[in-house]
Order: structure tokens, then sequence, then C-alpha cells
């Protein structure tokens, strides 16, 4: 058997995204839940798998005052919203629940950050790369809320469950930091001197993530400190590309 050998096995894998589940849902649902589910199976017993779940199951429709949405916990009920992406996490983690041994059900805020492969879209990436390149923060349903997650503390908390021997089988929510769309964008622009324009509503989400049980059961501490997220993703940007390409906007 060639998984025989490992003790853990790191899933983080699939459909990514809505959007390339909405696409192809029958493929979301097989990667996502089914495929999943043969891994696990094929797998021996002893190894621990880790995979990526979503924090996308506590979201909720926007509130209009975000104060009043509650942190979300591990133990909440979940929500299987009406797209192929969700309902693909959602089923596994159900099934993972009732069925499985030996498992870590990593329920991600939106993770951002620079990567080789950038996903310019998300929220924390798309607001720099505007302060950056148009020297302005586009900001659209500033009372949603939203908890992002960075690349070095997903690192860390993987690494956590690897290193971890006695851990236990369940789920943690784990981001690095939780606030408005307002709030990430009145911080974005304020770090870059970029101005703030604000955009038409649009039919959005909100979820707030309770990180306590990852930071007890793990013992990591996440760094949210948006000030020096945005300097490192403007240096590792930088570095990544020729200078005769690079933003000056400071």
């Amino acid at each position: 058997m060639i998984l025989a050998p490992y003790s853990h096995i790191v899933w983080f894998a699939g459909h990514s995204s809505v959007t390339s589940a909405i696409n192809d849902p029958y493929g979301a649902l097989y990667n996502n839940c089914l495929n999943l589910v043969r891994l696990r199976e094929k797998a021996p017993e002893h190894a621990r798998l880790i995979y990526a779940s979503s924090a996308s199951l506590y979201s909720t429709a926007q509130h209009d005052v975000a104060s009043e949405l509650p942190l979300a916990r591990e133990s909440d009920p979940l929500y299987a919203n009406l797209n192929a992406y969700d309902m693909s996490k959602f089923v596994f983690d159900y099934i993972a629940k009732g069925f499985l041994k030996n498992f870590s059900g990593l329920r991600l805020g939106t993770v951002s950050g620079w990567s080789p492969n950038l996903r310019r879209e998300l929220l924390f990436n798309a607001m720099n790369l505007s302060a950056q390149e148009k020297g302005k923060v586009m900001v659209a349903n500033p009372q949603a809320s939203r908890s992002i997650l960075f690349l070095d503390d997903l690192f860390e908390a993987v690494w956590a469950c690897i290193r971890l021997r006695k851990l236990k089988d369940g789920f943690y929510n784990l981001a690095s930091a939780t606030a408005t769309v307002g709030e990430f964008g009145q911080a974005i622009a304020s770090h870059y001197g970029a101005q703030l324009e604000w955009m038409p509503p649009s039919l959005t989400y909100s979820f707030r993530l309770d990180t306590a049980k990852a930071q007890e059961e793990l013992g990591i501490t996440f760094r949210g400190d948006l000030d020096q997220r945005c300097q490192q993703f403007l240096s590792q940007l930088q570095a990544a590309q020729p200078a005769s390409s690079q933003s000056l906007v400071a």
C-alpha cells in the first residue's frame, strides 16, 4: 500500500473556491467529499487525516450591525448554503464527525497573503493590490463581517496537527484577524495612504470565528496585525516582481 508508511496525510486539494465548485458541481462533490472518503479508507488506521474544511459553513446573511453577529464556535450549527462548494464541505464534515477516526478538520477563514499563485480577488489581497496599483481601496458591504487567515498562520496550525501526538479528533476554527469589511478597508487604506472608494451594496454574507479552541489545543498564536501584514504582503509581492513593474505606492 502506497500510503502505509505515512503517519499523517494533509489534504488541501479539490475544488477550493466557490466559483470552481459552481462551474463543476459534480467535480466538487467527488473531489471535496467522495474521493476524500476513499483516501481516508486507503490510508492506514493510525494515520491522521488533516484536511481543509471552510468557515463558510458558519456564514449567514449580512447583518446590519456587525457586532450582533456572535463569534462562531466549532460546536455551533452549520449552514449548508445552496452552492456546490459549501454543500461538499458540509457533507464531508458530517461524515468525518459521524464515521471517521484520526482526523483534524480545519475550518479556514478566507486564506490571505502573497503566494506564487496569487488569488487577487480575495478581500485582503484585492484591497492591498488596489491600494498599490490605483492608490485607492474599494469597499462594498462595509458592515459585513469576515475572518481572514494568513498563510503562515495556516502553516503553524497544520504543523501543530502533525507534531502533537495525542490530538483529539474534531474541528478547529482558524483565523488571524476578524473585522468588518469596512474596518479592513480603512486599515489597509490608512497603511498605504490610499483613498477609500465606497461601492454599491451587493448580495453578501458574514462570518466571525472564535479561535480559542485552536489556540488552546494546538498551542498556536494568530498574528493578525494588519499594518505588519500589509508590509509583509508588499515586500513579498515586490520581491517576486521585476524592478520595472513594481508599484511605488508606499
